[in-house]
């Protein structure tokens, strides 16, 4: 073999072997990466214009903010601590935490003054920037510190500034921050190819972070199963939940939620406007229920909008109950009956989980005589239609609200968009034309000044009637002069215990007036794969925490940290699979707040009965995709029909009394002959496997939680 062939095979052999290592980092770095699976995609990374949950929360990962909140809702010094020099004066000190930008430069006062002068200029078009109009002026003291000056005084002014701070420099350039942001935040930006896939890369130690967009609730928890997904949170209906948590490998957590959910009017309708048809439908909807058959245990019914643990929440705040006769006594006040039926249209998105439940709420309205039309759009379609105002009914959920300023901003008839206040006068023209000699003047500064220039002077000029465009949030024209007065009472306010009292005052007006139906506070849900560590849930369901999450390769050891929860995951599997533990039988149509509280209490014997999910409780669209074979579906296990028919309903004993009171008394006799009947039940009752499942008939109750089964 001469030379030449010899440097050939060695050149090829090289080759191949670059090759093959290039591969195996590949696939270790596609497995080192953490996949989250989202059920909507980020519209922006921008956080001038982020409204939505996905943007909110992955935008929180990237940026850094002035002040953030405590676990008690209060606002909490991030990456600056205030100081009130007088009612309408606020100085913010910069800290050297989270001081560096991603690009390397260096963070400081002007980049604060730029971040909120931008949010701050109508030209920008901020969503954000109706809670920040109470800002007279910025000024720069240092280079770390930031003084802002306001129109009028506001004791909650410190948790409004929560807008990541972004670079000056790229601010004046004009930087395209939706698809290409720069923060200070502990993550950083890599790459957005497309809508459905979002690569972050943590700072402390370059693990990849991969955020895919998966719509379909199914798909997302084959996907999970099959660990194409590590990590899923929320938008997962409750039969897919408890799905899961017959996984060894799947660990799934719940928490109580702060988000609120509610049901809009439109009061440019003129059926809406009338006071009993908003209570009508109040007293329509069986809230109970929704909650009970599609949400978690977690969830609660709401009132307000702040939950009754939030420091401005109504604690003894009462809603509307279930009353469908009350509901068409008031629909006949307004003058509405079957020859004159009440229509209207419901919005929602075309999300599965979303679509049934505005099926239920047509079902439950048609039963008082309330026709609803169901209309479903994709996302941007659907909230592009609120903001407008173009809706009867809608449902949304307000996401991670925890500063009052949101009273302003939803509920003040300032805060009703301009295309709905602008009326043609003379007011109007003359402001306009004010605005055309302003711009003019901006045109001939542009050939001797630069951009930041134009802006500053733009600003010095303005007069407050320039200012007018607003990009308030109540979409749905609500004007109460009551609520206006409260709202502005309760801002100028300083001290606490009196503002509260006006919170409260504003809570019990609202839901007297109903702007919106309180709905409910949805829990929130995660499920993650056994080798992911230290995803813990918030009640605002913010992704903060993925900032401590650990991914184990196969084979690793454990980190000592994580050793105690590990040991505990797996005597609860261990249970879970060999020892079938029974759970309560609870009455299917009881009141489920009742039947929990009642359970606890001595003179209540149940009897206890093993079941699982009956196949016929999926919906139809859902019941294709999860099989019933072992893989995916779990074993159900049933008693008999005799068994069944014995234990229909759980027994009651009577409480019981001090020797005094059972003296003389003829139904402790009674008691005790019942009381052993029931222990004879109990040493009798077998739970014999059912050799053919479709013969026997499952018994109508819930399937036991990960917590029951420990036990």
């Amino acid at each position: 073999m001469n030379f030449r062939n010899r440097v050939k095979i060695i050149s090829r052999i090289s080759l191949a072997m670059v090759v093959v290592l290039f591969l195996l980092s590949c696939a270790q770095s596609e497995f080192k990466a953490i996949r989250f699976g989202l059920s909507s995609a980020p519209l922006t990374l921008d956080p001038r214009y982020s409204t939505d949950a996905a943007s909110t929360r992955i935008i929180r990962l990237l940026y850094l903010q002035l002040t953030d909140f405590n676990q008690q809702v209060l606002p909490s010094p991030a990456l600056a601590k205030w100081s009130k020099l007088s009612p309408t004066h606020y100085r913010f000190r910069l800290g050297e935490k989270g001081r560096n930008f991603h690009n390397g430069e260096r963070l400081n006062a002007e980049d604060v003054k730029a971040t909120y002068d931008s949010v701050l200029d109508p030209a920008t078009a901020s969503p954000h920037k109706q809670s920040l109009d109470i800002v007279k002026s910025i000024r720069i003291i240092n280079k770390d510190t930031v003084d802002f000056i306001l129109h009028r005084p506001d004791s909650a002014f410190p948790g409004y500034l929560v807008i990541g701070i972004m670079p000056k420099a790229l601010l004046n350039t004009n930087h395209d921050f939706v698809k290409s942001p720069i923060g200070s935040g502990p993550f950083r930006f890599h790459a957005w190819p497309d809508s459905s896939l979002l690569k972050l890369t943590r700072l402390r130690d370059n693990q990849a972070f991969v955020f895919l967009h998966v719509e379909n609730a199914t798909t997302r928890v084959l996907k999970l199963i099959k660990g194409e997904i590590d990590i899923v949170q929320n938008d997962i209906p409750g039969e897919l939940v408890k799905h899961l948590e017959t996984f060894y490998k799947i660990k799934v957590q719940h928490h109580l939620g702060s988000n609120f959910s509610y049901m809009s009017f439109n009061f440019r309708n003129p059926h809406l406007k009338k006071i009993e048809v908003r209570r009508a439908i109040a007293h329509a909807i069986d809230r109970r229920k929704i909650v009970k058959y599609f949400f978690g245990k977690k969830t609660k019914l709401a009132s307000a909008i702040f939950s009754p643990e939030h420091w401005a929440g109504h604690k003894n705040l009462l809603s509307y109950d279930y009353n469908p006769a009350k509901a068409r006594k008031l629909l006949a006040q307004a003058g509405y009956n079957k020859e004159n039926p009440l229509e209207l249209t419901y919005k929602t998105t075309n999300k599965p989980f979303r679509v049934r439940i505005a099926t239920v709420l047509q079902h439950q309205l048609a039963q008082v005589g309330i026709k609803i039309k169901l209309r479903t759009y994709e996302w941007a379609t659907f909230y592009d239609d609120i903001q407008k105002g173009n809706f009867h009914l809608y449902s949304l959920t307000w996401v991670g609200v925890k500063s009052p300023d949101i009273f302003r901003t939803v509920y003040h008839s300032s805060s009703i968009p301009d295309s709905e206040k602008k009326k043609f006068g003379w007011k109007t023209f003359r402001a306009d034309l004010l605005k055309g000699f302003v711009h003019l003047g901006s045109l001939v500064w542009s050939s001797i000044n630069s951009v930041a220039t134009q802006r500053e002077i733009y600003k010095s000029l303005s007069l407050p009637i320039l200012n007018r465009k607003n990009s308030g949030k109540n979409r749905n024209a609500y004007r109460d002069e009551v609520a206006d007065y409260l709202i502005e009472l309760a801002e100028k306010e300083s001290n606490r215990h009196r503002r509260i009292a006006h919170f409260y005052k504003i809570h019990e007006r609202l839901i007297e007036r109903l702007p919106v139906i309180p709905l409910w506070y949805e829990e929130h849900m995660a499920a993650t794969r056994s080798n992911i560590f230290a995803y813990t849930l918030t009640a605002d369901g913010n992704y903060d925490s993925l900032v401590n999450v650990v991914k184990l390769k196969p084979g690793e050891k454990v980190p000592a940290t994580f050793a105690n929860y590990r040991l505990k995951q797996k005597k609860q599997a261990t249970i879970k699979v060999k020892k079938f533990v029974p759970m309560e039988f609870s009455d299917p149509d009881s009141d489920p707040v009742k039947s929990k509280s009642n359970s606890r209490k001595k003179d209540k014997v149940i009897i206890h009965v093993p079941t699982a999910i009956p196949k016929s409780n999926l919906s139809p669209d859902k019941s294709n995709d999860l099989k019933t074979d072992t893989a995916i579906m779990p074993k159900i296990r049933e008693t008999s029909k005799a068994d069944a028919k014995k234990l229909e309903k759980p027994l009651k004993l009577l409480p019981v009394k001090s020797k005094k009171e059972n003296d003389n008394n003829p139904k402790i006799e009674k008691r005790k002959s019942i009381s052993n009947e029931i222990v004879k039940q109990k040493n009798k009752l077998t739970l014999p496997k059912a050799k053919d499942s479709s013969k026997t008939k499952p018994l109508n109750a819930t399937p036991a939680t990960p917590s029951e089964l420990a036990k």
